[in-house]
């Protein structure tokens, strides 16, 4: 009767050292999971964006501006994918601006300049592409669109056209259309698109 259990006799140092520790990591881990959740969402307005907001430029979260971005991917790749456009318009033949650049080559000379403010983005003036007028969605602003080649180089299209006959080897070429941001950090992130094209020659 005099004797006290030692489950009512309280906790030890040591176990008290061990649940601090414990609430010190699962605090840790919330914080982390807290800011990287608001970094994906964009940034929390505040007075200092305000000038931003006017001008069209607000982040609208990384989420968001890739979704964007995939949807003029799809438009875009769309056109230069359809063998009307030769690989020596790509290439930039006959003094025309060149679209597509080799891997390596420097992205102020092979990307589109970026996007001021979020809006359409006109390639016919970009790439002096002939034709309809080309211009797509939205588009988020300080993106520039770079077309890049691949090791799979691309068969003239004459070649191409004899791909029934036995021993024919040539291949369409697999290019990357690639969305650049100006400034990088976790709320503009690279993306990039891999196609093949002339669509009519891509198996699969």
């Amino acid at each position: 009767m005099g004797q006290r259990s030692k489950s009512s006799s309280g906790m030890t140092l040591l176990e008290m050292v061990v649940a601090m520790l414990m609430l010190i990591l699962f605090t840790s881990v919330v914080v982390s999971v807290l800011d990287l959740t608001a970094r994906f969402l964009g940034k929390v307005d505040s007075g200092n964006d305000v000038q931003q907001q006017v001008q069209g430029q607000a982040a609208n979260g990384v989420l968001i501006e890739l979704q964007e971005i995939q949807v003029v991917f799809d438009q875009i790749v769309e056109v230069l994918s359809q063998p009307g456009i030769s690989k020596e318009r790509l290439l930039g033949s006959n003094n025309q601006r060149r679209i597509a650049y080799p891997l390596g080559e420097n992205p102020a000379v092979a990307c589109t300049l970026p996007l001021n403010q979020k809006g359409p983005i006109d390639l016919n003036a970009a790439w002096n592409l002939s034709g309809p007028k080309l211009r797509f969605l939205d588009f988020p602003a300080g993106y520039s669109l770079c077309v890049w080649q691949t090791g799979l180089v691309e068969a003239p299209i004459k070649e191409l056209a004899t791909d029934a006959w036995p021993g024919n080897k040539q291949k369409a070429g697999i290019y990357v259309l690639q969305a650049l941001p100006q400034k990088l950090d976790a709320a503009t992130l690279p993306t990039r698109r891999l196609f093949c094209r002339p669509r009519p020659y891509c198996s699969g």
